[in-house]
């Protein structure tokens, strides 16, 4: 089964979480994709998962810009691949 973890991140936390969710996963014979919505220049094309995660963390009450808007543009996807969100 291949799965993604989406993830933003500002202080690198965030993607911590997301290198040990998709080592876990990998241990469990999954292929996955570690992507920083920041740095994706690209559509992403979810229907590449048949799983996905989301990590972001929280900065004041609010979680980064890049995460909000990737999660706006992916929504129906993202419910479709019963995205798991961690915080």
């Amino acid at each position: 089964m291949k799965a993604a973890i989406f993830y933003a991140t500002r202080e690198g936390q965030g993607k911590r979480v997301a290198e040990h969710i998709a080592e876990d996963l990998r241990a469990i014979r999954f292929d996955v994709d570690v992507l920083n919505v920041k740095d994706s220049t690209r559509w992403i094309d979810t229907h590449l998962y048949q799983l996905a995660f989301v990590v972001a963390s929280v900065h004041l009450g609010h979680h980064e810009p890049e995460i909000v808007q990737f999660v706006k543009s992916h929504r129906a996807d993202l419910v479709r691949l019963g995205a798991r969100s961690c915080r």
